[in-house]
């Protein structure tokens, strides 16, 4: 099977570098989450605030330094970051909260949207708008 474009090395390891940073980032919320629950007794949502906030800390430092191999300490590309998870988290509660029960989805089915959706949106703002290479 040949495909249909060339997949580069530099490619290929951007795919990777990206996958592995959001497989860390999905342990470190559920690995916080678990420790929070049942070896604190948090609440669920107090859990989760800490779980989610430590999580997307995780996710912007891993994604700087190692995914896109840009600074982290940048204030306008850290702003950018913090909009595109904002618009993540709308995206998510659309297909889980809103539109997902308007429509009578299961929610197993909602949650798969949002596993499926949210890699792909979070790609795009951060490959074309957060760390976007700067042009002179």
């Amino acid at each position: 099977m040949t495909l249909p474009f060339k997949l580069s090395k530099a490619t290929v390891q951007f795919a990777v570098r990206y996958t592995i940073t959001g497989l860390a980032v999905t342990a470190v919320y559920v690995g916080l989450y678990f420790l929070l629950r049942n070896l604190l007794t948090l609440s669920p949502a107090f859990a989760s605030g800490i779980s989610m906030t430590s999580a997307v800390v995780f996710q912007y430092v891993m994604h700087s330094v190692f995914t896109f191999q840009r600074k982290w300490a940048d204030g306008g590309q850290l702003v950018k970051f913090v909009v595109s998870i904002f618009i993540s988290v709308i995206v998510a509660d659309i297909f889980v909260a809103r539109l997902g029960v308007a429509l009578n989805v299961p929610e197993p089915l909602r949650l798969l949207a949002v596993v499926v959706t949210l890699p792909i949106v979070n790609f795009l703002f951060f490959t074309f708008w957060v760390y976007a290479a700067k042009r002179d």
